[in-house]
């Protein structure tokens, strides 16, 4: 908004305030611009995950608690929380 008035483009400037207005009276905006900030089992990712596939993610969480391999854990995560998206691609 300030390099528009700098500019003296004062339709710019009106332009920015009310996107700046709309961005900061919707939150489920601002969630689709940032993204979300839930980490762990609350990730929005895992709602749709069964209840051997959480369990299976509670296996992954004590396998990071006791030091393997991080990029190995999330890489297992990774596929376990894609799987469903996967399966309703390609069924069988």
């Amino acid at each position: 908004m300030y390099v528009k008035r700098h500019e003296l483009d004062l339709i710019g400037e009106e332009e920015c305030y009310r996107m700046l207005q709309e961005i900061v009276r919707s939150p489920e905006l601002i969630k689709c611009l940032t993204g979300t900030s839930l980490k762990g089992s609350i990730d929005p990712a895992y709602d749709k995950l069964n209840k051997t596939e959480r369990q299976k993610l509670e296996q992954l969480d004590d396998f990071e608690r006791k030091g393997y391999d991080y990029d190995t854990i999330q890489n297992l995560r990774k596929q376990l929380v894609d799987k469903p998206t996967r399966d309703k691609l390609n069924p069988k």
